[in-house]
């Protein structure tokens, strides 16, 4: 994802931007996921939370750091390399499509699959 990338482009430049940027990823995530828009950020994580299964503690840790990113909190670094290795892998699970292999699959056993 884009949104990726800018949250990179941003560590080394202002903790709390790339904090936030961490939040706007969440709101795409919660787009793609097709969670219903609401009010604020923590009532759609709240209405989306089935979707999310055992991985909602971890969408909520990264909604705290999106929030202490808006509200002037203090964030490390490592706060942020942590939470981006969270995130990617809530994206990797959540957002990962598979290729559609049946066209080689098909041919493949056309190919060298024995005919009785």
């Amino acid at each position: 994802m884009q949104q990726m990338n800018v949250i990179s482009s941003l560590l080394t430049v202002s903790n709390a931007a790339a904090a936030n940027a961490i939040r706007r990823l969440l709101e795409i995530l919660m787009d793609v996921m097709g969670v219903s828009v609401a009010n604020n950020l923590h009532r759609r994580i709240e209405s989306g939370l089935k979707l999310f299964g055992d991985d909602a503690a971890a969408i909520n840790a990264l909604k705290a750091v999106g929030n202490a990113g808006s509200h002037g909190n203090d964030i490390t670094h490592q706060d942020l390399e942590e939470a981006c290795q969270v995130l990617e892998a809530i994206v990797k699970k959540f957002c990962h499509v598979s290729p559609d292999l049946s066209d080689i699959v098909e041919r493949l056993e056309t190919a060298f699959t024995k005919r009785a």
